[in-house]
């Protein structure tokens, strides 16, 4: 574990490990905001640097309903494998609650549009708490966190 300041730390080696297309490769994502980033960037022959792009209101619709699914479906399949039956009615309903609220969120605040990142950790809290958790920014998705 690193001890110090963060202007401790940009003096020390970044150590590389294999690349992840070799076998035992280890693959490590590293997220930043680009405002600044230009400045001081992580350099290494394994670094890759990509952008996230802003996704319309459609797109990042589309990728709530699958990032929802996917996760319903995967604690589904946990849960039946334990033995453990649910009621198929109520998942439906609540799942389409969940769909439903962040459905609105997206309508009321392009804000909250940004990127993946962002709309997975919104889909994150709404699944957790969806009756909690109501934010109008950015900042306030932050702040739940």
């Amino acid at each position: 574990m690193f001890y110090g300041t963060p202007l401790d730390y940009c003096y020390h080696t970044i150590v590389e490990t294999q690349p992840p297309s070799i076998p035992s490769g280890n693959q490590i994502i590293i997220t930043s905001r680009i405002i600044g980033y230009q400045l001081h960037p992580l350099i290494g022959t394994f670094i890759h640097h990509y952008a996230f792009l802003l996704m319309n209101y459609n797109e990042a619709k589309e990728f709530v309903k699958k990032w929802l699914s996917q996760i319903e479906k995967s604690i589904l399949e946990i849960l039946l494998n334990e033995g453990i039956n649910l009621d198929r009615k109520l998942m439906k309903v609540l799942s389409k609650r969940r769909y439903n609220i962040v459905k609105v969120l997206l309508e009321n605040s392009s804000e909250l549009l940004s990127n993946p990142s962002l709309l997975s950790l919104i889909c994150t809290f709404i699944f957790q708490s969806f009756d909690k958790f109501n934010p109008k920014s950015r900042v306030e998705v932050y702040n739940y966190a």
